[in-house]
Formats: structure tokens, C-alpha cells, sequence
């Protein structure tokens, strides 16, 4: 597999009222984007507080590291497929994750 150069950070500790998504361009040593990114329902209300891996309905958002697969537009705008779980998500690709 090819090394990723790309490296997207979701700081959960910020409120969803503040950019708290990062694009990094590992390669180039640079930040790309900085953006406004949600929370799953039932996460929090500003501050994200509960999370989930139960692909069973909870609509938390989940911690973890992942890799993300295809992108597309989706319901809820660009999105991107969450890939093989990292070191904390158990499940692989349970849903999408939008933006």
C-alpha cells in the first residue's frame, strides 16, 4: 500500500462552533484546511461528550484513527466512507462520515 501523505485531525475537545478539522499535507510539512466539522447526533450539544462504535443506531460520532475510503456527496455534503478501523474502532466502514 502506498504511504498516505495526507493526514485529517478531528480535535473533539473543541465545540463544533469553532474550526476544529485539520488537512495536513504530511509531504510538504503544511496545513491544507482548517474547517468546521459536526457531530453525530447524540454526541453533545456544542461539545462533543458521548461517543460510539455500536453501528447499531446510536448516531454518536466515534474515536478512533481510520482510513478513510471513497469520498462522494452525500445527504449531508462531501463525505468520505470511513475505512479500516485504527487503533480504538473495533468495526470496519459501520457508516459514512459527512461533512
Amino acid at each position: 500500500m502506498k504511504r498516505p501523505t495526507l493526514l485529517t485531525i478531528i480535535d473533539y475537545s473543541l465545540p463544533s462552533t469553532q474550526a476544529r478539522l485539520w488537512v495536513l499535507d504530511l509531504a510538504k510539512h503544511r496545513e491544507l484546511y482548517r474547517e468546521l466539522v459536526a457531530h453525530g447526533r447524540g454526541t453533545g450539544d456544542d461539545h462533543a461528550q458521548h461517543f460510539s462504535n455500536d453501528p447499531g443506531g446510536s448516531h454518536q460520532s466515534s474515536l478512533g484513527l481510520f482510513l478513510t475510503g471513497e469520498v462522494y456527496n452525500g445527504s449531508n455534503g462531501y463525505s468520505a466512507a470511513a475505512g479500516r478501523p485504527g487503533a480504538r474502532r473495533q468495526r470496519p466502514r459501520p457508516r459514512a462520515c459527512g461533512s
